[in-house]
Formats: C-alpha cells, structure tokens, sequence
C-alpha cells in the first residue's frame, strides 16, 4: 500500500481514465454535501491565510485491477464525481478562456486517437448522465431528475454568482490522501474497514461488492450486466434490502434482522462454497418472484395475480420469505397451479383472521421457517402449510371462528388501518354477493350508517342511549361501502335508506327491509355480514377439534390469558434451547445471556439507571432494592420477586433498552 497527500487537481491531471467499478454504488451525494463542497472551495479561494483544505481519500487499484490505462477507484468515488460536475459547472459558466480549455479541460478529458473523452466513467445508468453532460449533449427530462444533473445545476447556480478566478484558486487548494493498492492487498478487506469508519453503506452495497470486488475488471463488467443490473431492475433499491432479507430465510432457515443482512449473505456463501455467477444466478431467478410480490400487474396468470393482490393489500410483508418460496416451487414445478392459489387462500384466511382479532403477526418472523421447512418436507405442500398454522399449539396458530366471530362483531373495524377501516372486508364482501363486475375499490368510501356526528334527531332515534354510539359506531354491523358519502352525511336513517336503496352495490339491497337503526338492528347486520364473510373465510375443520391452550410464545405475543397459572419449561433465545424451572429462574438465565452478550453496554446502561426509568428492575447496590428478593448477577441485583407477567414486562424492558428483537425469545410452557 502506497499513501501520500496530492492535490486533487493534479490528481485528476494524471494521463489515465477513472473507472467506477460496477460493484459501488450509485453516485448518491446530496444538495448538502455538494453545498458544503462548494463554501469550502470559496473559503479557500477568497482567503489567502488558508493553505489548503483536505476533502477525504481516493483509493485507487493499480495492479491486476487496471484495464489498460484506468484507475480503477474503491473509495473516493462521490467526492471525484462532485468535483468533476463542479469543474463542468465552472466551464459552462466561466468566460475566462484560460480557465476553461487550460485549466478544466485537460481535469475532465483526455485526448486519444479517437478524439478527446471523459476521464470519468461511472455505473451504467450514471454514466449515461454524465458523458451526455461532460459532451455538452441535449439532456431529456428524465435525464435532469438524476443525481448528476442535479448537483451539476447546484453549481452552476452558485458559480454565476460567484467570482470565477476566486474558485479556481480555492480548486487548486483542495487535497486528498491518495492511496494505492496491489490487488493482492485484498481490497476486499480494505473497502469492509472503510466502510465501518465512514458514511455506512447499506448492505446492497456491501454485497454487490462481496461478490464481484475481487474479479478481474472484464470480469465485473459481465456479471454486473448479465445479472446484478437485472435484479436491480426488478427490485429497485428501495426494495433490495427486503428482498435479500427474504432470500437469506430461505436459504438460511433462520430469521435475518435487517442489521445483519450482509453478515449472513457472507455466511450462506462462505460456508456452501459458491462461486459469485452461481449465486447471481439464484439470486436473479428468485428477484423475478419476489417482484410479483411487489408489483401485482406483473403477474401473467389472472387467477394468481388476484390472489397475490388481496394478500399485498394487508402489507404483511412479514409472511413474504414463505410466499416467495412458494412462488419458487410453482416456477421449478414442484407445486401445481391449483395447489398455489389454495396455498394462496389459505394464507388470506389466516392473516385476515390474525388482523381482525388484533393479534401480533411479529411472531411470523421466526413461524417463517417452520412454514419453508414444511413447504419442502414432502410432496404434499398445500397440507404441510395448513397443519402448520392449524395444528400448532402456539400463539401463531390460526384463529378460531370462536375469536373471529366476537371480534368481527365487536370491534372497531373502522379503527383497524391494516383492514384500510374495513374497506378491505366491505369490499370483499360486495365481490362475494355480487354477480357482476363491480365498482373500482377506489370509487367507494366507507359510510357510517349511524353518523360519527350525532344530529338531535339521531339522539332521540337512539333514545339517547350513549353507549349504543360508544359501543357500536365504528363496528362492522354499523358500516357499507358507498359512491355518495357527501351526500349522505349525518342524514337520519330514513333518508339514508332512500340513497342506499338506489346504489348498485348488492351489500346495500340489506337496507330495503329495514325501517330504524338502532342496537338491536346494527348487531343483526353484523350477524349477517359475518355469515358471509365466513363463507369467504371459512374455517378449517382442523381448527374445530383442537385444544385452544397455547403451549409457546414469543415475548412480543404475550398476554395474561395466556401466561397466567402456567409454568416454563425451556426457552429458545440467541439460537439456544434452554431448560427452565420456573419463572424466576427462566428471567435470571435470561439476563445472564443479554449480560455475558452485551457487557460493556449493559454496565453503561446500569450506570445510567437506564433499565429503571419506571420500575426496580436492577441495581449495582443492594440497599437501592430494599426487602425485595434479589439475584446477584457479576456486580448487579436482579429484583425477581415478580409475577410471570411482571418478569415478561422486565424482560421487555431490557429488550427495548438494548434494542434486542422480542421475537428473538421463545418461551416453551408446561401444560
């Protein structure tokens, strides 16, 4: 490795051409960056008592990484790019000859046989901006909503206001620490620790490095176009992350925290062995899936591209590594048709039926890998995937029409964001009973029958019975789907009754029968709803012979009903099986593992009595616990004198203070 301080623009002097390799990442700098490049360029220009002013490093790869006469850049790449659109800025701006064809052009271009061409070249889709700008070519719209243009035109807009002999005087001042490498250096390890020292990369970034840093330039270029540029089309980066976090659970079959994604994308090649173009490969074929997840109307077959859309519209995007692995079944044949959509309904089913009683589905990010487990356990898919969500006894399990019922009934459906309140169950309700195409979903908006605002005349249609408003008002039995909102407002009853008998909407012909609304009338609506709604979501019959008690949890699932009179007998927590006692001893065996994990950042916490802001949870002092029954763990107390409940908060607590996923604990109960 060879480092020394250089001027950049002597830097960019240098009879050689600078090549972003395909593995780094866009070119991504933001207004302010490019604002705080630009003051310290007139800084230095206007004040003579500064000497230079350093911007960073550029590290460059000079042996077995070059391509003929290229540098090829690992580090320095934004701030290069930055300057290279300030110089061009600066040239279109200046009318000092000197300081454009003398001083700029021989920065920015280099003269070959062919003629002169830019010394920059970036990724693909930039670089398409960039040589159009440098060539002073026509730009289309599309072309100035990019990153290039952008902070090209920040420039521009300043230098005109600007002196430019002073800016030129303040370019000339910047300086770099330039470093060069011999790729036998293993640049690999070099970006990694640049990396956790400077603005982070995501793990997209990282991965796409991992897999193509080390081959040879030509190399790079052809497994970047032939699959990396492809799966980013399909994706787009504000999804990757998501994606490859899906990938990795099924490759894995262990949950993936977003933190750890490049970690474990590291593990999964290193410990199969897998060339980079074997992975791409894999990787390319499983981003045509997962795009479907994302954008429906990519789907072909109409039948599953409905399915896939009412599953999408819930945004449980936590159930997506399962949905992707099916979708890779039915693309390698080893799942039919039929077999997916039935695999598809059930899914609804379950997750309709988790989001109308309110339950937690975080425990879905672990419940995954049972479900990828059993999906490939056999032939017999469609089965495998229904006795898992029914036969397990659970928190994840499927809920019963016991729950789904009282809840359909009795809660405030209009409240829950998810079910987008109770358009998604109106909806498909109106899809049900309706024998002909129906309205758009986005024509209709939902109507409270009894109006969120109580007029007199509904006060006494009620016989001011306030609890039949705050029970009943934002329930199923009180809500339709409507194309006449406005109109409808807080209308009485009767006169809603002559807008409704008008709609074209089957859910509405209910209200031709009925004279009043009041308890009795919203309750009996709600009765007859929910007998269509279970004809749509009908209950398995595995789930109406089992026993309801539930045998595990994940922290983040806990409740009293479930907790209180049982007994632990072991737990599952930073990939260990643990056997447990009691309450009190699972809490102590608990916070031994967090402890002998997070030391240094545990005794920073007690330090800072962070753990206690609303309870005596620990102390380093005996006497700070008073008469309470206490363990001693290395140098602190553990009050655990507590109730089941009460060691589950603490427990929380702790989690939450050390930014620990609940679902990282499962707790296995003795029944």
């Amino acid at each position: 490795m060879e480092a020394t301080v250089l001027k950049l623009y002597e830097y960019l002097n240098q009879d050689k051409i600078d090549k972003i390799p395909v593995y780094q990442r866009n070119y991504s700098w933001q207004k302010e960056n490019c604002e705080q490049l630009f003051n310290d360029i007139l800084n230095a220009g206007e004040k003579e008592s500064v000497e230079f002013h350093f911007i960073g490093s550029i590290i460059v790869i000079v042996d077995g990484g070059i391509d003929g006469n290229k540098n090829i850049i690992i580090d320095g790449q934004q701030r290069v790019t930055t300057a290279v659109l300030f110089l061009k800025a600066l040239y279109d701006v200046t009318t000092n000859d000197f300081i454009k064809d003398e001083f700029i052009k021989r920065l920015i271009f280099k003269i070959t046989e062919n003629g002169r061409v830019p010394k920059l070249i970036l990724n693909r889709d930039d670089n398409f901006v960039l040589e159009k700008l440098l060539n002073s070519k026509e730009l289309s719209d599309n072309d100035k909503t990019s990153k290039i243009f952008k902070n090209y035109d920040y420039f521009k807009n300043r230098i005109e206001n600007s002196e430019d002999k002073k800016l030129k005087i303040g370019f000339e001042k910047l300086r770099v620490v330039g470093i060069r490498l011999n790729i036998q250096e293993n640049p690999q390890l070099i970006f990694e620790s640049l990396n956790s020292t400077g603005l982070q990369l995501n793990s997209t970034d990282l991965i796409r490095n991992f897999l193509l840093m080390n081959k040879s330039a030509k190399e790079q270029d052809r497994l970047y176009l032939d699959y990396w540029y492809k799966i980013e089309q399909n994706i787009t980066n504000e999804y990757m992350e998501d994606f490859f976090k899906s990938f990795l659970v099924v490759k894995l079959l262990t949950d993936v925290s977003v933190k750890k994604i490049y970690e474990k994308f590291k593990e999964y090649k290193l410990k199969n062995s897998f060339e980079s173009e074997i992975i791409l490969k894999e990787l390319l074929f499983y981003s045509k899936l997962y795009v479907k997840l994302l954008f429906t109307t990519l789907e072909k077959d109409k039948d599953i591209k409905k399915k896939i859309y009412d599953i999408e519209a819930l945004n449980q995007k936590v159930i997506y590594p399962t949905l992707l692995e099916c979708y890779a079944n039915l693309e390698r044949e080893e799942l039919n048709k039929d077999n997916f959509l039935a695999i598809l309904n059930f899914f609804e089913n379950y997750l309709i039926r988790t989001i109308v009683c309110e339950d937690s589905s975080k425990g879905l990010n672990k419940f995954n890998i049972i479900l990828i487990k059993k999906l490939n356990e056999n032939s017999d898919k469609f089965n495998n995937i229904k006795k898992a969500l029914t036969q397990s006894n659970s928190k994840n399990r499927m809920k019963s029409d016991k729950d789904f019922i009282s809840s359909l009934k009795y809660k405030r459906i209009y409240k829950n964001k998810t079910l987008k309140n109770g358009n998604i169950l109106l909806y498909k309700i109106e899809s049900f009973l309706s024998k002909k195409e129906i309205v758009s979903k986005d024509t209709l908006s939902i109507e409270h029958i009894m109006p969120q605002t109580l007029t007199s005349k509904w006060k006494t249609l009620l016989s001011n019975d306030k609890d039949v408003y705050d029970e009943l008002l934002h329930t199923l039995g009180n809500l339709t789907l409507t194309g006449y909102n406005p109109e409808l407002s807080n209308k009485i009853f009767s006169d809603k009754k002559r807008i409704l008998e008008e709609s074209n909407l089957s859910l509405n012909r209910y209200f031709t029968v009925i004279n009043s609304w009041n308890k009795e009338e919203i309750e009996k609506r709600a009765d007859s709803l929910i007998k269509t709604i279970l004809k749509i979501y009908p209950e398995p019959e595995e789930l109406k012979t089992l026993d309801e008690k539930v045998d595990s949890f994940y922290l983040s699932q806990r409740d009293e009903s479930s907790i209180t009179g049982t007994k632990p007998i072991s737990f599952e927590f930073f990939d260990k099986e643990v056997n447990t006692k009691s309450w009190r001893e699972l809490y102590r065996q608990i916070v031994e593992l967090i402890y002998d994990e997070y030391q240094e950042l545990f005794i920073k916490h007690i330090e800072r009595d962070t753990f206690n802001s609303n309870k005596n949870l620990l102390s380093t002092n005996i006497e700070d616990m008073g008469k309470l029954n206490c363990t001693k763990i290395d140098n602190f107390y553990l009050n655990t004198n507590l109730s089941a409940m009460q060691i589950l908060s603490n427990l929380s607590t702790i989690f939450e203070v050390l930014e620990i996923d609940e679902d990282e604990l499962l707790v296995y109960l003795d029944n």
